[in-house]
């Protein structure tokens, strides 16, 4: 699977195209400190600054109140992160959105997509074997004890979703609010629970009991 199946143009990010190119793209959030090395936030023109060693920010990008970006950090043109997230060792492309409450842990987000409330891109395995990276032809086994996931140009995930290690969603997928997702999604499928969940009307219990003294049926 190429990277050019889940971006497209490398807009405001493009002086650092070139290196990301010759690798894999799950391997580039473990090379963006050598990538901010190679171009630095200066030689990459006036649009870029750097709060903090390792980390390099478009003038143009939010971040909100009570939110932590852990270094190596690469964020392009028009990005949000709201209030109260953290993103660490991840790459967002131009105008995508972290919205509030998420976590985001060595993943590459692509132009445009955006992540609900609460969504988690989780990085590391509960069983602490190494990462797989989920491919159209497969799972390919990876060394990289974290790996997060992967969203294409205009992929969406909704409110308090999670991504397990290694999730790939092509370009325009979208997964669904309140699903553990961690697997391949091709461009412009969607992700959701195949059962709407069963509403019906609790019995009264304390009816059944009779009317007895206040407290009796605790």
């Amino acid at each position: 699977m190429e990277e050019f199946q889940l971006f497209g143009s490398w807009g405001s990010l493009a002086p650092w195209q070139e290196f990301f190119e010759g690798l894999p793209f799950w391997l580039w959030p473990s090379h963006i400190e050598e990538a901010l090395n190679t171009v630095t936030a200066k030689s990459a023109g006036r649009d870029f600054f750097s709060p903090a060693k390792g980390i390099v920010v478009h003038h143009s990008a939010m971040v909100g109140p009570s939110s932590f970006l852990r270094p190596p950090i690469l964020l392009g043109a028009n990005c949000v992160v709201g209030s109260s997230c953290e993103v660490k060792g991840s790459i967002l492309m131009d105008g995508a959105t972290v919205a509030h409450l998420n976590y985001v842990g060595d993943s590459v987000l692509g132009s445009a997509s955006h992540l609900g409330a609460g969504a988690v891109l989780s990085n590391l395995r509960l069983d602490g074997q190494s990462a797989r990276i989920q491919l159209p032809s497969g799972p390919q086994h990876t060394d990289l004890r974290k790996l997060g996931a992967f969203l294409g140009d205009g992929a969406q995930v909704g409110c308090n979703s999670v991504l397990q290690p290694g999730t790939v969603l092509g370009r325009g997928a979208s997964v669904h609010p309140c699903l553990a997702f961690g697997d391949f999604l091709p461009a412009d499928a969607v992700a959701s629970r195949p059962e709407r969940p069963t509403i019906s009307v609790k019995k009264s219990t304390r009816a059944e009991k009779g009317s007895g003294p206040r407290g009796a049926d605790r």
